[in-house]
């Protein structure tokens, strides 16, 4: 993924690229556990896209660096970065784990 100050607007593109990384760690994921054993399958998504979306800041304040981005320049790709991996995060493991009523905060924190 393509990193630059204007990633502040590409909502869409970094929704479509923690998809696409979602889709590929699962079925690593899917692997390694069976499918009875969807709360390992659940942490160990969250754990894989936590690392991308890390991954990601990384790369971004390595760039911020070299070209001397302001922090409000940062702080805003960061927060599009974070926002649109928690989308994905809680897709992902509703697709492997389905919430039902009041399970949605309790795993929200793991």
């Amino acid at each position: 993924m393509f990193i630059d100050k204007s990633s502040k607007n590409k909502k869409t593109e970094l929704l479509n690229y923690f998809r696409s990384r979602a889709e590929e760690l699962l079925s690593e994921i899917k692997l390694t556990y069976g499918n009875t054993q969807f709360k390992e399958q659940a942490s160990a998504i969250n754990k894989s896209l936590i690392e991308t979306k890390d991954n990601l800041i990384s790369a971004l304040l390595q760039k911020a660096e070299i070209e001397k981005w302001s922090n409000k320049e940062k702080l805003e790709c960061i927060l599009i970065i974070t926002y649109t991996n928690y989308i994905v995060m809680l897709e992902t493991r509703n697709d492997v784990w389905p919430y039902e009523y009041m399970t949605f905060s309790r795993r929200l924190e793991k």
